[in-house]
């Protein structure tokens, strides 16, 4: 039970996955998850479905492809494994991929586990998906590759918001807006609804895209989630303190941090203190290496911000907003620190945002909430 996602923006390759790994049919408890404070009241010992670890999904064998799987960890990592030995010092065409998969079929015992691997191979220069089954051993190419127990989900609520154009003089930036607004939008359910972990999927996503000739991950995000409640159709209230969920890759390795602080929302169960958790890689081709910073000196501002706001619309239904800030020169403008003052025991977390840029975009939230136009309120005015 996963997401992966394989998909074209503007017709730039993307990658998208997710960290949790369930383990279907077993009673083991559910691990500590940064993104939700009660899994075992989401998710019950009798659904036999438990969250047993956040996992890198993801392998990039090479500049010239990048591979995702689901299904079977173990069959995973034996094909990543085949992949890299095969591919991670020479060039990757689609032809040598299909062939090299038609080995990895008649190699692999009977009575293996299945796994459906999901990629991108840059072919002369070209970029080709593909998918690949280990039940039926076929290779599909040029599709767009929606993977997983998450697939439904991410088709009705992500997919739509890759039809958007981009800017090629700023291609790399643009690509990663676009991942990010496709991440925030399911961190978001996570914590309202909960419904991603209740379809298997979550806890936190891999973003890849590929730009000036090389994948490059979207490896540090800051998101920034805030409840709001539409009063009437003049006034939006916003939260005054944001959830906080940070992302910082290493290598492989992602480090999650998140701050569940009491929200407008009450659906949203908060914590009492920040909670961490280590995303290991399903298949490490080299020995890593981590950082020996204490995590509680780390920045919790980030190359990227990404903002939600979440709640009811002014027609009672479920809405997300998301905005994305990537530009240094606003990115620079944040600050979010954990001070030395200490309230019940616990260090203060002071956020001072950038107000013209939020304002911004609490104007742009307010039309969607408000289910106004620009020119509606202003006629209205």
């Amino acid at each position: 039970m996963t997401l992966n996602a394989v998909f074209r923006v503007d017709d730039h390759p993307v990658l998208l996955s997710d960290f949790v790994v369930t383990a279907p049919g077993s009673e083991r408890d559910h691990i500590e998850l940064p993104t939700h404070a009660d899994l075992q009241t989401l998710i019950p010992r009798e659904y036999l479905f438990p969250v047993v670890r956040l996992a890198s999904k993801v392998l990039e064998v090479s500049p010239r492809l990048l591979v995702c799987g689901s299904g079977s960890l173990l069959e995973i990592r034996r094909v990543f494994t085949h992949l890299h030995g095969r591919f991670s010092t020479i060039e990757a065409t689609t032809n040598a991929v299909k062939s090299s998969l038609c080995d990895y079929i008649e190699e692999r015992g009977d009575g293996s586990p299945d796994c459906v691997i999901a990629g991108w191979i840059i072919d002369a220069g070209q970029p080709v998906s593909f998918r690949w089954s280990s039940e039926t051993g076929d290779v599909e190419t040029e599709g767009d590759y929606i993977e997983g127990s998450g697939a439904r989900i991410f088709r009705e609520l992500c997919l739509p918001l890759a039809n958007t154009a981009i800017n090629p003089d700023e291609l790399e930036r643009g690509l990663a807006e676009a991942a990010l607004h496709m991440t925030t939008t399911p961190y978001a359910n996570e914590l309202v609804l909960g419904n991603t972990l209740l379809n298997g999927f979550g806890g936190g996503y891999d973003a890849f895209v590929f730009a000036n000739g090389r994948f490059r991950r979207v490896h540090d995000v800051t998101y920034l989630l805030f409840a709001v409640r539409v009063i009437d159709l003049n006034t939006l209230r916003i939260g005054q303190m944001p959830i906080l969920l940070k992302n910082t890759s290493f290598g492989q390795h992602t480090l999650l941090r998140s701050f569940l602080i009491p929200s407008l929302d009450k659906r949203i169960k908060a914590r009492e203190s920040e909670a961490i958790a280590l995303v290991t890689p399903v298949y490490v081709p080299a020995r890593p290496t981590l950082p020996s910073t204490p995590f509680i000196q780390m920045p919790l501002t980030s190359a990227n911000f990404a903002i939600g706001m979440f709640g009811k619309a002014i027609d009672h239904a479920d809405e997300i907003f998301t905005a994305i800030v990537t530009a240094p020169a606003e990115t620079s403008l944040f600050r979010i620190q954990i001070t030395d003052k200490v309230k019940d025991g616990k260090n203060e977390v002071v956020f001072a945002l950038p107000e013209k840029i939020m304002m911004n975009i609490s104007a742009q939230a307010f039309l969607r909430f408000s289910r106004q136009t620009v020119e509606g309120v202003q006629s209205r005015g």
